[in-house]
């Protein structure tokens, strides 16, 4: 048996979908139903049936993807064995990233992370810009959460996220009540900011420029945190980045303010030397499927 069909079987069922579940795998759809047609006639029996515009797993499907499920740890936990054995086994993974990745991006990673890998330590540390980098070269980081302007040719860099920077205010501000808002009419209203200097503030600000708007009310705060807090006061907008505030839009204490034209997005990768031990690369498997599946940052 290919136990890469087993994966893309659990995921199907997981993702309740063929072609969701390729994009996470970087397969085609087609190539996705053929793994699973193959593994059903492997195993004598229907495993998933179309229902609508979904799908139904079936209760051989369910006792598949169970037994899927366990092989998979099984697997992980023999990767480990073997990796002790060896010697090359490190148990903690270390992290250098900057406070919005660190308190917005990273959880959801770390509940994943451990789900599959209970065992492993997980040690983080707040830098900012070249720092980031740097730590990751001299080896005092693993993995470093890192902006296209700082990536180095010396280290690996994989895509980690994409993060939008976004206008938010309280559903009681008056940008709320408009259907979108063209971008120069900003300039009419107190916008926060995050200090200059960093790399979303350099974004922003490259934004503005390019949409001609010059700010006549700009007011700068100290960290994202302080932005979010204002916008939930309701004594203005600010620019922040979604992931701070994606719990807040989903409960409907702030208000994504609709901007005509393009927007402002902050690439995001996950640097790392090129030869890393089983415990680093689990994590960078952690990072690529957040990456690859919306589903991911759901619940």
């Amino acid at each position: 048996m290919n136990l890469k069909w087993l994966e893309t079987f659990r995921r199907v069922v997981e993702l309740r979908s063929y072609t969701r579940a390729a994009g996470t795998l970087d397969l085609s759809q087609p190539a996705v139903s053929q793994q699973v047609r193959g593994l059903e006639r492997l195993l004598g029996a229907t495993l998933i049936t179309p229902a609508g515009r979904g799908i139904e797993v079936t209760e051989a499907g369910r006792r598949v993807y169970n037994t899927a499920v366990r092989i998979e740890r099984d697997l992980r936990e023999l990767r480990t064995e073997l990796a002790e054995l060896s010697g090359t086994s490190h148990t903690t993974v270390r992290i250098a990233c900057g406070p919005t990745a660190l308190c917005h991006y990273m959880p959801r990673l770390l509940r994943r992370f451990w789900a599959e890998h209970p065992t492993l330590s997980v040690q983080t540390a707040t830098a900012v810009g070249r720092a980031i980098t740097d730590a990751v070269l001299t080896g005092r980081a693993d993995i470093g959460i890192q902006s296209p302007a700082h990536l180095n040719p010396e280290l690996m860099a994989v895509p980690c996220m994409d993060d939008p920077i976004i206008l938010v205010c309280a559903p009681s501000h008056p940008l709320a009540q408009r259907g979108s808002v063209p971008a120069r009419r900003l300039s009419e209203y107190r916008i926060g900011l995050i200090p200059a200097g960093s790399e979303t503030r350099r974004l922003i600000d490259d934004w503005l420029l390019g949409e001609e708007v010059t700010l006549a009310q700009p007011v700068e705060f100290g960290a994202t945190e302080a932005v979010r807090a204002a916008a939930l006061a309701g004594v203005l907008a600010g620019f922040v980045s979604a992931y701070a505030v994606r719990e807040d839009l989903a409960a409907g204490r702030l208000h994504q303010v609709a901007i005509t034209g393009p927007q402002a997005i902050r690439h995001m990768y996950a640097l790392h030397r090129p030869h890393t031990g089983p415990a680093v690369a689990w994590m960078l498997e952690v990072i690529a499927e957040a990456y690859s599946n919306p589903d991911f940052w759901q619940g």
